[in-house]
């Protein structure tokens, strides 16, 4: 791979709301989107790849519609388990902190282990690195935030404090990454 440019999908409008893998569409329509941060991706790149939940694949559908979009499972946001579609609000005071103690190593309740979560996006992420070419991939922040720790082999970590707004664009190359 020559380079790698993540995009995150745009707002849902769900405001103070906990979501992963609950499959909110964009509130944006997908074609203002595209419109916006088309200027900062490839014409012509030669693979896209997509969280197959329909704020990623659609935007991507939108972003190439003459491509062939490769949808992925394992591109997905984390799975929140209990708390996905609550308010943050309504999550337990002692859950987030045990969260906020152990970024890399919390189970979701009735969801998803972050440490299962690091390696299917690392898995997907050495896949999207071993084909040739450019690679576009239209996913969430979450997944960009592993990705970016993964083009720059660093511990995933290193990337969680990294701010990935909506309907952002980074370029991972040669080891780096920046915000379009």
């Amino acid at each position: 791979m020559r380079q790698l440019f993540l995009v995150r999908h745009d707002d849902v409008g769900k405001p103070g709301l906990c979501y992963g893998q609950t499959d909110f569409p964009s509130v944006v329509p997908y074609c203002d989107t595209a419109e916006r941060i088309r200027p900062r991706l490839p014409p012509h790149p030669d693979h896209v790849f997509a969280s197959p939940l329909q704020r990623c694949q659609t935007l991507a559908r939108e972003l190439y519609p003459q491509h062939t979009i490769t949808l992925d499972k394992r591109l997905k946001e984390v799975n929140f388990g209990d708390w996905e579609a609550r308010p943050w609000s309504e999550v337990d005071r002692a859950q987030l902190d045990a969260w906020a103690k152990t970024p890399i190593d919390f189970h979701f309740p009735r969801g998803e282990h972050l440490q299962d979560f690091a390696q299917r996006v690392f898995a997907i992420g050495e896949q999207m690195q071993n084909t040739h070419g450019t690679v576009v991939c239209v996913t969430h922040a979450g997944v960009i935030r592993l990705l970016l720790a993964q083009a720059q082999r660093q511990p995933w970590h290193a990337c969680l404090s990294v701010a990935v707004p909506l309907a952002a664009v980074f370029e991972a190359k040669n080891g780096t990454y920046g915000q379009l």
